[in-house]
């Protein structure tokens, strides 16, 4: 018996999810607002290809995504919003929406700034106060199940922090120029395809 690897069978898998997951964008998504800004610039203007381990977590966290949302078929998933010039892609909607996040980070009683933030945009993009929250650590096989309900100050306070970010991505974009968006230098930065690119800069 001989096993050996298949490397034009790989080739159309690996080629497939780079499709998938690297699209470029024409639009401001509030993914785009609630990550790295520099990153929502780069992905604009080139589809830079992904490595295998990037590829890997996108698919992972695919299906995750995928598994949790057929469990609740009767409400609308993947539903799209628009409102202030932002698309907003809810994971699961139930006259508010409900996000689902997976993480190999452990859980210390607390959620990042992030997902909080992107909670509250996509309360905004729907007119609601109020954002279920699923949260999936991978490595302790833990689901979380919490409601983040808003404030009016809360809400009004994110939304000139979104729009903030909206307008200084958009003149980046019509100035072709990322440099006036700030460089991170966190976590997102470790498997980032475009971190050359922002060192290049500074």
């Amino acid at each position: 018996m001989k096993i050996s690897e298949d490397v034009q069978l790989k080739k159309q898998f690996i080629d497939k999810l780079q499709e998938k997951s690297a699209l470029i964008r024409t639009e401001i998504h509030v993914s785009d607002l609630t990550y790295c800004l520099r990153k929502a610039f780069w992905r604009r203007f080139e589809n830079r290809k992904l490595s295998e381990h990037q590829l890997i977590f996108f698919l992972d966290g695919h299906q995750r995504h995928e598994g949790l949302q057929s469990l609740v078929d009767h409400l609308e998933s993947e539903k799209e919003v628009r409102k202030y010039g932002i698309v907003g892609h809810l994971d699961i909607v139930d006259g508010h929406p409900i996000e689902i996040k997976t993480t190999r980070a452990r859980p210390n009683g607390q959620k990042p700034q992030h997902y909080i933030q992107q909670c509250a945009y996509y309360c905004l993009l729907t007119e609601s106060n109020k954002c279920n929250l699923i949260t999936q650590y991978i490595n302790d096989g833990l689901l979380t199940f919490e409601i983040i309900e808003f404030s009016r100050e809360d809400l009004d306070a994110y939304l000139k922090e979104m729009l903030e970010a909206r307008d200084r991505l958009q003149n980046a974009y019509d100035s072709m120029n990322p440099k006036t968006l700030p460089f991170l230098r966190n976590w997102q930065c470790n498997h980032c395809e475009f971190v050359e690119n922002c060192e290049g800069l500074e």
